[in-house]
């Protein structure tokens, strides 16, 4: 599965948990193969994925599309790399670990 269709999981997971408020924007940006710039935002209980960055985002990821899938899947700890400084977080990053455990469950 491409980077796309995988952040269009996390928008569908973003819409349906109630944890997350709503109004929040997550900007992916990912290098590599199959990347490029999304940005997911939550709103009114749904969300919608736009193509390419915005002015304003709750949180940013940045990494390759490999690190992406990784923590996708469950088999990269997203602290852990940051720290590594394999990928770049920015923002609250409280809201992107919601949505990972949101895959989880």
């Amino acid at each position: 599965m491409v980077a796309p269709a995988r952040i269009a999981d996390l928008m569908r997971e973003a819409g349906n948990s109630p944890e997350l408020p709503d109004g929040i924007a997550i900007t992916f940006q990912l290098e590599g193969d199959g990347g490029g710039i999304w940005t997911v935002v939550r709103h009114r209980g749904g969300a919608e994925l736009r193509f390419g960055d915005i002015d304003r985002a709750d949180c940013r990821f940045s990494g390759t599309v490999d690190d992406f899938s990784a923590w996708y899947r469950g088999d990269l700890d997203l602290i852990r790399a940051h720290v590594e400084q394999r990928v770049q977080l920015e923002g609250d990053v409280g809201l992107i670990l919601r949505i990972r455990r949101n895959l989880q469950g």
